[in-house]
């Protein structure tokens, strides 16, 4: 009798009808085979763009791309984690990377380094390392670390260690606004800001990707006796010089 009644009870509720009806739409649409032009299309349905970012695995063309990225721009943070991953992937892949190669995406993927979740965040360092116009990209994130907060701060010079790591691009004539950011970050009271920072200094020492100039070599060299000497032992062994 008691089984009867609580089945009852769920049968006339609301919520548990509206999630039956969920689950059997979900178990449907999982059954059948959709084409690509019919997923790209579903990424303008709210209901139905996971179900999209799930089953992409390509790009044909520019615009669908952009559709991709707009995807990092809504209020779910599930979908801008999904998408996140889907364009990583894909401007990874040599095949792909070219529909992303615009300034409009550049826009796009600098401005997710200030999202609220870490891992859209992450994975978009790791889309950025791998664009073509890495001096664009490197201006870009300059601009909006000046004005956010620590977290953001933090993935925004993890996205410049990243791009300077695996890549020898000149940024001579970004180099002083560079400079300066890093002379402000290294002051920071956030050890993991100060450990990103010695990172990207003993890169740019490394790789010497600008124009020599006795001014810049010397603030060079200030910022790495500081981080040396700096109080926390992964800010030190970031910068030293055996690693």
């Amino acid at each position: 009798m008691y089984n009867n009644s609580f089945k009852n009870n769920i049968k006339n509720n609301p919520v548990f009808n509206d999630l039956a009806i969920k689950t059997e739409s979900a178990y449907n649409l999982n059954n059948q085979d959709f084409d690509y032009e019919k997923l790209i299309e579903f990424l303008d349905s709210e209901n139905l763009r996971h179900f999209a970012l799930l089953n992409i695995e390509k790009v044909k063309n520019q615009e669908d791309a952009q559709k991709l990225l707009f995807c990092l721009t809504q209020d779910d943070s599930r979908v801008r984690e999904l998408s996140s991953f889907l364009i990583k992937d894909l401007i990874i892949d040599l095949k792909y990377r070219h529909f992303f190669n615009y300034e409009s995406s550049i826009d796009i993927l600098v401005n997710s380094l200030k999202d609220s979740n870490p891992k859209v965040c992450k994975n978009v360092t790791l889309a950025l390392q791998h664009l073509d116009n890495k001096l664009t990209s490197i201006k870009k994130i300059v601009k909006i670390i000046k004005t956010n907060n620590q977290t953001t701060i933090y993935w925004c010079l993890h996205a410049l260690e990243n791009i300077l790591l695996l890549n020898n691009c000149d940024i001579s004539s970004i180099i002083e606004n560079l400079i300066q950011l890093i002379s402000e970050t290294s002051e920071s009271r956030e050890y993991q800001i100060r450990e990103k920072t010695a990172f990207i200094v003993k890169n740019i020492n490394q790789k010497r990707m600008f124009k020599k100039s006795s001014y810049i070599i010397d603030v060079l060299s200030k910022l790495t006796q500081k981080l040396l000497s700096d109080e926390n032992f992964y800010v030190r062994n970031a910068i030293s010089f055996t690693n």
